[in-house]
């Protein structure tokens, strides 16, 4: 498929079934005709690519005001004497003829209908002027935002209070052994879950009261 501005390059390959290559006394013109059989363009040389046995090339550019539709590429030459005429060499398409139904529009239209119009396209300069406020949105977020303290805790404050917090689950929440095999007596806390030694106290009795000091 090619559209107008593009160039289109038509090929014609010559040939002798035993693989010689074959003579070619008169240059091969083509022509390109639309598909009412009105010419648009008429017998132009082809040219050889040098090297080959052998093939002719021809560039059609297409005028940006080209109609849509098929096109067909014919070329009159001579060959090991033998004259050839109109001989067809190649289709082309031109713009959507190849889409059916209503989507079949002019090359202009549907090459056009593939990029977003400029003035419809959204650009930073373009939403850098939205106002926030108009954005319900926004100003929830915002409004949550603003309530958050101006010095929230950090990690090290975090960590210093999930210990202390351990410790008072572990006071709680804990194994009491008094060893009286001691003296004075000693009163031991492990953890509930590992056993571990979360303090170790001293017992002091008097005729009222014992107090527990801390040694551990």
């Amino acid at each position: 498929m090619y559209h107008p501005g593009d160039v289109v390059q038509v090929h014609l390959v010559l040939k002798r079934a035993d693989g010689a290559d074959p003579s070619v006394t008169s240059v091969p013109a083509v022509t390109i005709l639309n598909a009412a059989g009105t010419a648009v363009v008429t017998s132009q040389t082809m040219t050889l690519i040098t090297g080959t046995k052998k093939i002719y090339k021809y560039a059609w550019s297409v005028p940006s005001n080209q109609a849509a539709g098929r096109y067909f590429a014919i070329a009159d030459y001579t060959v090991d004497t033998v004259v050839f005429d109109n001989v067809h060499i190649e289709t082309i398409d031109i713009g959507d003829s190849r889409v059916q139904g209503t989507v079949a529009l002019d090359s202009t239209v549907a090459k056009d209908a593939t990029v977003a119009k400029d003035a419809t396209v959204a650009k930073a300069s373009s939403l850098i002027t939205l106002n926030p406020d108009n954005s319900a949105t926004i100003q929830a977020i915002k409004s949550k935002t603003d309530a958050l303290p101006a010095t929230p805790a950090n990690e090290t404050t975090l960590t210093t209070i999930q210990a202390l917090v351990q410790q008072g689950v572990d006071g709680i929440l804990c194994h009491m052994t008094i060893d009286k095999t001691v003296n004075p007596n000693t009163l031991t806390m492990r953890r509930l879950s590992d056993n571990a030694v979360v303090a170790v106290f001293q017992l002091t009795d008097d005729a009222n009261s014992t107090v527990r000091t801390r040694t551990s």
